[in-house]
């Protein structure tokens, strides 16, 4: 069927958003893909399936998977709303990413060059927004509810997406924010204004994270306000290894979405897998230098043997007998412990490697 796409239709949308309480950076979002299809349509503005889905075809070969899906999903909604089903399309698929791209991931040296280019030109908001970003964990949108109250409380009180949250600030930080609140006579509400006393904008700290990286010598696709998230969601793993407590910081209602902030460099998935090979490798020649008595013993045992290795094995001694192992393998020659390694530790390795063949 051909329907035709009116700026009534789309404000009569835009407050169905607002009554169903979606966030205004969402229903920007919405808006903002809304308009750009709306461009994209011909002067009569009628709207087809084979228009939708020609649509689809020229935002995939400008845009990223994800962004694409998200300017679906915009339209998707608004057909919804005006009971154009036909004209909804499928989103694209993209399977799940297991480590994070390394041209789009800003590391601490280089998060510390940033704040050392923004001290030395003097643009002190700059330099504490990049600091209570990557301290906290907050969004951008978030920003606005580091009040000066809850920097002398030592708690802010962030409201995104329906939900409500607690975030803690930093005992360093909250001095440093007091310290700055009290040079900028800020007694209370936000802490990072405009010169017209309104809350900083995202497009606003946007352009001045983007004019500082020429000074800090920092590639500018690594540095966006949301990547000071992801630093903070990686360091915060590091160290407490605690997907679900990391997922409250940050104000995730399901830990899938977590997963995204922890995934793993290309370069430590690279060395594991060939760490795996290497346990393989090793493996295979263990029972060629047995011959098939070895191998018919551990297949017949390998569950008993599974359970009081479980049991009997302690992290560092199973952590030497791995490194003897590892050396016998790449040296050559006989070292205490390889006999034990050799029956134990083996199988219990490569049953817990990704590439575990279904036969011994």
């Amino acid at each position: 069927m051909e329907y035709t796409l009116t700026q009534e239709m789309v404000k009569e949308y835009e407050r169905h958003l607002w009554l169903a309480e979606r966030s205004s950076g969402t229903i920007q979002k919405y808006l903002h893909n809304i308009e750009q299809f709306h461009r994209y349509l011909p002067r009569e503005k009628t709207v087809t399936k084979e228009t939708v889905i020609a649509y689809k075809k020229s935002i995939a070969e400008k845009y990223a998977i994800s962004t694409a899906n998200a300017a679906l999903v915009a339209l998707n909604g608004l057909f919804s709303f005006l009971g154009w089903r036909d004209c909804r399309v499928k989103p694209f698929k993209q399977q799940r990413c297991i480590f994070r791209d390394k041209e789009r991931e800003l590391s601490e040296k280089e998060y510390l060059s940033l704040l050392k280019a923004a001290k030395q030109k003097g643009n002190q908001r700059l330099f504490y927004i990049m600091e209570t970003l990557c301290n906290t964990g907050i969004r951008i949108s978030e920003l606005q509810f580091i009040t000066a109250e809850a920097v002398w409380t030592g708690t802010a009180v962030v409201k995104c997406k329906g939900k409500q949250r607690k975030v803690l600030l930093p005992q360093r930080l909250r001095k440093e924010l007091q310290r700055y609140c009290k040079r900028n006579k800020i007694a209370s509400g936000a802490v990072f204004i405009t010169k017209t006393g309104k809350p900083i904008s995202r497009t606003n700290v946007w352009g001045e994270m983007k004019r500082l990286c020429k000074a800090a010598c920092v590639d500018a696709k690594k540095v966006f306000p949301h990547n000071f998230r992801h630093l903070f969601a990686v360091s915060f793993y590091h160290l407490e290894k605690d997907i679900a407590k990391l997922a409250d910081l940050l104000g995730h209602a399901s830990i899938e979405t977590t997963r995204i902030y922890v995934m793993e460099r290309r370069k430590a998935i690279f060395v594991r897998l060939s760490e795996c090979n290497c346990a393989f490798r090793t493996y295979y020649t263990f029972c060629f230098i047995y011959g098939k008595f070895s191998a018919v013993f551990l297949k017949k045992s390998k569950h008993l043997l599974y359970f009081f290795l479980s049991i009997a094995l302690k992290k560092a001694l199973f952590k030497k007998v791995l490194h003897n192992f590892t050396k016998f393998s790449t040296q050559k020659k006989p070292v205490k412990g390889f006999f034990f390694a050799s029956f134990f530790c083996v199988p219990f390795l490569c049953r817990n490697s990704f590439f575990l063949p279904s036969r011994v």
